[in-house]
């Protein structure tokens, strides 16, 4: 193979977001499959791979990564991620404090962090699309908090 040449297939995990190996073609794939499935079968927590295109696969990694929604998370939480390495981005926009972190878990999908009226979040990211960063505006979608219950008959 040429260095100009790219393999576009791979044997792909797609539950555990995990790539095998590289090939030159779909069959090439396909012909290793059974050999690495077997191997596969012999450990504590197997990965079922199946041929697929790099395309395809990366496909299903982007939306796999990005359709998590944003969890609220604790000062405390943010803070930490705050300091444990220096911020990517950090940005103040319409009362709403955020950064990407750093490290970012495969290509350029990383955690976002976002401090909002008093309230926290993170939620995956595209580090190079900020449509998918959470903003001002894109918060209110997110479930509000629940209340405490109001005390019923004199309780409380």
């Amino acid at each position: 193979m040429s260095d100009t040449t790219r393999p576009e297939f791979v044997l792909a995990d797609p539950e555990k977001l995990s790539i095998w190996n590289f090939y030159p073609s779909f069959d090439a794939a396909e012909a290793e499959a059974s050999r690495v499935n077997s191997y596969e079968s012999t450990q504590q927590n197997p990965s079922h791979y199946q041929p697929m295109s790099y395309a395809e696969y990366v496909a299903h990694e982007r939306q796999t990564y990005l359709s998590r929604p944003a969890e609220e998370i604790t000062h405390e939480r943010y803070w930490d991620a705050l300091e444990v390495l220096p911020p990517k981005h950090f940005t103040r926009v319409s009362g709403c404090e955020s950064f990407l972190m750093l490290e970012h878990w495969s290509g350029p999908y990383t955690s976002q962090f976002v401090a909002y009226r008093g309230r926290y979040f993170t939620k995956l990211v595209d580090a190079f699309d900020k449509s998918t960063w959470l903003t001002a505006a894109t918060l209110p979608t997110v479930a509000p908090r629940q209340a405490a219950p109001a005390p019923q008959n004199g309780e409380g």
